[in-house]
């Protein structure tokens, strides 16, 4: 796979003058492990390139690396380990309820981590920049603003519709869809108009209500100072860097200050599953005992909620399982949130009577030691290398909840999925995926032994829905050409050297109603008024 767009990347960041080495503040509140697995590779690579780069999350380093600091916010929010998600917690997920759950999500964590002494302590340094994480709150804005300095915006996922009106971005939903619908780029009438109406009510109306103005009032309450409306201190920012990808996340216009860095946690090349194996506990100094400090083995949790790491590696047999399969293998992972072993009987029952009867070998990501029922053809393990398993040739298709991270890697590698969203993204990604003919998206409701044959086989029993991934392959690119370059610091010195889209600033009517003349409010209202003035006299 040869690099061909690596200038998609760099074509907003050219450098007035040589980059020089500055000290960066990055700001991740959020406690999951995927965020921080699209983030980290970024900020390694400035730490990388000589710059100071001070990071603010729950997941430090497990050795030191070269100027990067952690700032460790570890166990400061009181709320279950994500690790430990049921099924029955998530399968009547929708939009409302996605609503809720981040509601309340952005409330604990700004009621957690700004008063912290060493969150506080940051307001008596001076940095160069500062990156912030992109999701579900703009309290942390708060803190941003009183450093008086140039920062940018990273989305670990496709930019959630509030993302777009900060940076001037366009955002039709008559073909992009919200991220919490079930809806691709393809739609018919009704569903534009529902995606409208859940897009304008995310944009305009719950955002605001139930994120920025308690946003807005914690950040005070705890920064003790006035703040300006946390809408006007975001559109400051000067860039977004977006884990999305036209090959996965569907084609749509982007301003030159969004750049797209989908697959950016692929930093490395897969590893021979031989070597890997074992399940152990350890603790970090008996790791660095044993490995030393720079030489710690392979680490897929740390499992923040309690001192021990649970150090997971593959069994040895792995690999000779999935050699020896003939007809190739179904590799089938819920992620590192969703347990498998709480799946209900009748469904668990349902994926194993399908597996019985297909000649395919099935690997199974299962956290428990056993599985009632379980089929000759069918291996469990607590814990998978995924990117290394993915690669593996034996593999014929991914069979999973749609997580975007497992998403890209299953595009990078060319493998088909067959997709069970449950709740977040999860479902707007598989529909895009199906959308593509890259796989297929089977409902958590519609599992029965037929439904989940008849998903399993029109995937495999289809070669159609390799030749997308073949194509796309063709145009999706390495990390290394994909990671954005440092250059861009100087641009976000002055937010006008970035090009912002005249969008920022406008009246919300601007970006979804056909307007002439001046961008300015009142010119703009003018033109609207006169328009409409001439249809009334007209229909008199």
């Amino acid at each position: 796979m040869k690099p061909i767009a690596a200038c998609l990347v760099v074509v907003v960041v050219f450098c007035i003058s040589f980059a020089t080495c500055s000290r960066i503040l990055a700001i991740f509140p959020y406690v999951g492990k995927s965020h921080h697995d699209v983030y980290i590779p970024y900020l390694k690579q400035l730490a990388a390139r000589g710059h100071e780069v001070v990071v603010v999350s729950h997941f430090t380093q497990d050795s030191p690396f070269p100027n990067l600091i952690d700032i460790s916010i570890k166990g400061s929010v009181n709320m279950p380990p994500v690790q430990g998600i049921s099924f029955n917690m998530v399968d009547t997920v929708g939009p409302l309820e996605n609503v809720v759950m981040l509601r309340y999500l952005a409330q604990i964590h700004c009621e957690s981590i700004l008063p912290l002494p060493q969150v506080q302590q940051l307001r008596n340094r001076t940095f160069d920049l500062i990156i912030t994480e992109l999701f579900n709150t703009d309290c942390f804005l708060g803190l941003v603003h009183g450093f008086n300095t140039p920062f940018i915006y990273f989305s670990s996922s496709n930019l959630l519709a509030w993302a777009n009106e900060r940076i001037g971005n366009p955002d039709n939903p008559s073909y992009i869809p919200n991220l919490a619908t079930e809806l691709s780029d393809r739609m018919n009438f009704v569903e534009r108009l529902g995606n409208t109406f859940h897009t304008l009510l995310f944009t305009w109306v719950l955002y605001p209500m139930l994120f920025n103005r308690p946003g807005r009032f914690t950040a005070e309450k705890h920064l003790q100072a006035s703040l300006p409306p946390l809408e006007d201190i975001a559109k400051r920012g000067s860039l977004i860097l977006v884990n999305s990808h036209f090959t996965v996340n569907r084609p749509r216009p982007l301003v030159p200050a969004v750049i797209e860095v989908g697959g950016i946690h692929i930093t490395k090349p897969p590893k021979n599953l031989q070597k890997l194996g074992g399940l152990k506990r350890f603790t970090l100094a008996q790791l660095q005992d044993k490995h030393g400090k720079r030489s710690l083995p392979l680490v897929e949790e740390q499992l923040y909620f309690s001192p021990p790491l649970l150090v997971m590696f593959t069994s040895p047999d792995i690999d000779d399982f999935l050699n020896g399969a003939e007809h190739g293998v179904i590799y089938f992972s819920m992620g590192s949130m969703i347990r498998a072993e709480t799946l209900p009987a009748d469904k668990r029952d349902a994926f194993l009577q399908a597996f019985a009867e297909l000649p395919q070998r099935v690997l199974w990501k299962w956290e428990n030691d056993s599985l009632p029922g379980r089929p000759h053809n069918v291996k469990i393990a607590k814990w998978l290398p995924q990117f290394d398993v993915l690669n593996h040739p034996k593999i014929r298709m991914f069979l999973g909840h749609g997580g975007l991270l497992g998403t890209i890697e299953a595009v990078h590698v060319g493998v088909p999925m067959v997709g069970i969203p449950m709740y977040g993204d999860q479902k707007v990604n598989m529909k895009m995926v199906e959308a593509a003919g890259m796989g297929v998206l089977l409902q958590y409701s519609d599992i029965t032994k037929d439904n989940v044959l008849e998903a399993l086989k029109t995937v495999l029993d289809n070669p159609s829905h390799c030749h997308p991934l073949q194509a796309v392959l063709k145009f999706f690119f390495f990390i290394e050409n994909s990671m954005p370059r440092d250059n861009f610091i100087d641009m976000c010195t002055d937010g006008a050297k970035v090009k912002r889209s005249d969008l920022v600033g406008a009246p919300k009517y601007a970006a979804v109603v056909v307007v002439g003349g001046s961008s300015s409010p009142s010119a703009a209202s003018s033109v609207i008024y006169e328009s409409i003035s001439r249809m009334a006299r007209r229909c008199q």
